[in-house]
């Protein structure tokens, strides 16, 4: 029987996980307070569609999804300004909310007991996936909350069974994929998890599971049917990806294994091996008596496990097959939170014997001590990056993005000329000076995929009128055409060396 006083009250668990979610609001309003959030090629097309939504243009955008932008638009309007000066806001309020939510989850799943709950917290507050994504202008800490809402109302349905409940999990569904097409994975888990859930009435489980697709899919239907009649593409233009399935598998377990081992380990191999020998081997000797309780957890919790299975197989077979960044951080995000609270449950099986059956309090406390070290060096290691990032800015963002010489020279010398821009940062070029710049010439361009030699091609044809080609250095895309390359195929005149980059005069043959 649980001692008196050791589970919280209703009003004790709100106010933990209230007090944590403006603790994040603050992180992130601080964080940004200097430099605005990070920017990144994605962020600067999130800014441009927001921007376009308020001025009432068309949005062109077709590659994303179009909800976080108009969540930026929306913030905007509200704040009467542009959507770039107050993106902060909003990520500051998701991530709050994401943080609220996680708690609140966590006492769905686990129970009022504090240990657990405190220790959610404290892990989503500092977790670097989650920080990272959150001080950027991404889509991310979106998907997150709504990913989060869609748990929590499929855990209300599982319970319940109402129609109310029900809708709720098709809107936040609906929504996920409103920001990330990623979020086509929770169409499946909640059709599995309805279907599961009325077994016992197979006609009523039809019905809802077909309910909940229907109105889940009908909004970004008509996206992507808005994008097909654009570009003949429904989810924009595409091409192979060159990362194998071996090597996607791969950078996930390093990935997640990263945010909870952050130390650093001469021959990762090796010892995250024997990291999961000596785990595999204090969970084993009380197998028999974790292991039937762990089971419940799993089967009470097969949502969370469910959804985190479910969106990892569509993002390493998507990223095998379609080129995008690398798995990293910020596309596994959304797993950091489900991940935690799944072996937040284990921790609780399986040391729980530990703690019963230790003969003495010395034993008790270094097991706590290793928890308090444990815990120490991830928000160490937060509070590094944070402290960064609150100096230096991040991405397009940065101090040293905004000190960029090739960039000033610009703003100074073209700015106000209505001669083309050719460039490998037009999003730098219209985040940073609100020029518009087009890109230089791809190596495989995306509506000519039959050419057999894309340079040659150029040759007599780019470009079309007298241009700018302004080149920085910082920014790779192998992707394209570099200036060597075009200097074959047209007159290409350096007017300015700079320290970060270069500027030239175009002209074709």
């Amino acid at each position: 029987m649980p001692r008196p006083g050791f589970a919280p009250g209703r009003w004790k668990v709100e106010l933990g996980c209230l007090v944590a979610a403006l603790l994040g609001c603050a992180l992130i309003a601080l964080s940004t307070q200097r430099w605005g959030l990070g920017l990144s090629h994605d962020s600067t097309e999130y800014i441009r569609a927001a921007r376009a939504i308020l001025a009432s243009e068309d949005v062109d955008m077709v590659s994303w999804p179009p909800l976080y932008p108009l969540a930026l638009a929306a913030t905007g309007a509200l704040l009467n300004a542009d959507p770039l000066q107050v993106a902060n806001v909003l990520n500051a309020l998701l991530f709050g909310c994401v943080i609220y939510s996680a708690g609140r989850l966590t006492v769905k799943y686990v129970g009022k007991m504090p240990l657990p709950l405190y220790l959610m917290l404290i892990l989503t507050l500092f977790g670097i996936p989650l920080l990272l994504v959150g001080l950027m202008a991404w889509s991310e800490t979106l998907f997150i909350f709504l990913s989060l809402w869609a748990l929590a109302s499929l855990e209300r349905y599982l319970a319940e069974g109402s129609v109310r409940a029900l809708l709720l999990t098709a809107l936040a569904v609906a929504l996920s994929v409103l920001t990330r097409y990623i979020g086509f994975a929770l169409l499946p888990w909640g059709a599995l998890m309805i279907l599961d859930a009325n077994r016992d009435r197979v006609g009523k489980g039809v019905g809802h599971a077909a309910a909940f697709l229907a109105i889940s899919m009908a909004p970004i239907s008509i996206w992507l049917a808005r994008n097909y009649l654009l570009l003949g593409a429904w989810f924009g233009p595409r091409v192979p990806s060159e990362q194998g399935l071996s090597d996607n598998l791969g950078l996930v377990f390093g990935g997640v294994l990263k945010w909870y081992v952050p130390w650093r380990i001469g021959n990762p191999s090796f010892g995250y091996t024997s990291l999961g020998a000596v785990c595999g081997l204090l969970m084993g000797v009380h197998i028999k008596t974790w292991w039937p309780r762990l089971k419940e957890d799993l089967l009470a919790s097969v949502s969370l496990v469910l959804f985190a299975a479910l969106y990892l197989a569509l993002l390493v077979v998507t990223a095998s097959t379609t080129t995008y960044d690398t798995l990293n951080d910020r596309l596994l995000s959304p797993l950091y939170v489900p991940i935690t609270m799944l072996l937040i449950m284990l921790a609780r099986r399986a040391l729980g014997p530990y703690v019963r059956t230790a003969s003495s309090r010395a034993a008790r406390l270094l097991l706590g001590a290793v928890v308090v070290i444990w815990l120490g060096v991830l928000v160490r290691t937060t509070a590094d990056a944070t402290i960064t990032f609150a100096r230096n800015g991040g991405g397009y963002a940065s101090s040293a993005w905004r000190s960029s010489e090739t960039v000033e020279w610009v703003r100074q010398q073209i700015d106000g000329s209505e001669a083309r821009i050719y460039t490998n940062g037009p999003d730098v070029l219209y985040i940073l000076t609100d020029m518009a710049g087009e890109m230089s010439p791809l190596r495989q361009p995306l509506d000519e995929p039959e050419l057999d030699d894309p340079l040659a091609a150029l040759a007599g044809h780019w470009p079309e009128e007298e241009a700018y080609l302004v080149w920085f250095g910082r920014i790779g895309r192998q992707y394209l055409f570099d200036v060597e390359d075009l200097m074959q195929v047209s007159n290409v005149e350096l007017i300015a060396r700079l320290n970060d980059g270069a500027v030239y005069r175009v002209t074709r043959w």
